[in-house]
C-alpha cells in the first residue's frame, strides 16, 4: 500500500497532467481544428496503447490481492522483459501454483519491481499467490516465503 501523502501527490499529479493536456489540445484544435484533431487523437491512441496495458494489469492484480484465492506457489522461471518504468526493471515470472483443493498449475506473471528487489525474485523462491479460480492464468504474489 502507499502511504496517504504518496497517493494524494499522485492524483494531483493526474489531475494536473489531465489538465495540461486538455488545455494542450484545446490550443492546438483552436489554432488548426483539422490538424489539431488529427494529432490529439494520435496522442490519445499512443498514450492508451502504452499506458492502458499496464494500468490494467495492476488494476487486476489489486483485485486478486483483495478477492482472489490464496495457494502455495514456486517461481520456477524469471526473465527480463526489457521494460523499464520510472528506472525500475519489468520482470516475467512463470510461477507453479500449488492450491490446496485443486491440482497445481502453472501461471505467468509480469511485475516492476525496485531494482534493490532483484535478489528476492530467484528461480526456487516460494512465494504466496492469490488467483483467480475462473481464470487460472491471471495471478498475483502476495508474499515471498523463505
Amino acid at each position: 500500500m502507499k502511504p496517504q501523502g504518496q497517493a494524494i501527490v499522485m492524483y494531483i499529479g493526474i489531475i494536473i497532467g489531465g489538465l495540461g493536456f486538455l488545455l494542450g489540445a484545446g490550443v492546438a484544435i483552436i489554432a488548426a481544428p483539422i490538424p489539431g484533431t488529427i494529432f490529439t487523437a494520435i496522442f490519445i491512441i499512443i498514450f492508451g496503447l502504452t499506458f492502458g496495458r499496464l494500468y490494467l494489469r495492476n488494476r487486476t492484480r489489486n483485485r486478486l490481492l483483495r478477492t482472489g484465492r490464496r495457494a502455495r506457489g514456486k517461481i520456477i522461471e524469471v526473465w527480463d522483459t526489457g521494460v523499464t518504468i520510472n528506472n525500475q526493471p519489468q520482470i516475467g515470472m512463470i510461477i507453479e501454483v500449488k492450491p490446496d483443493t485443486e491440482m497445481p498449475f502453472k501461471a505467468e506473471v509480469k511485475q516492476v519491481i525496485s531494482r534493490l528487489q532483484t535478489f528476492y525474485y530467484q528461480v526456487g523462491k516460494n512465494c504466496i499467490v492469490r488467483y483467480d479460480q475462473n481464470d487460472k492464468s491471471t495471478v498475483a504474489i502476495e508474499s515471498l516465503n523463505d
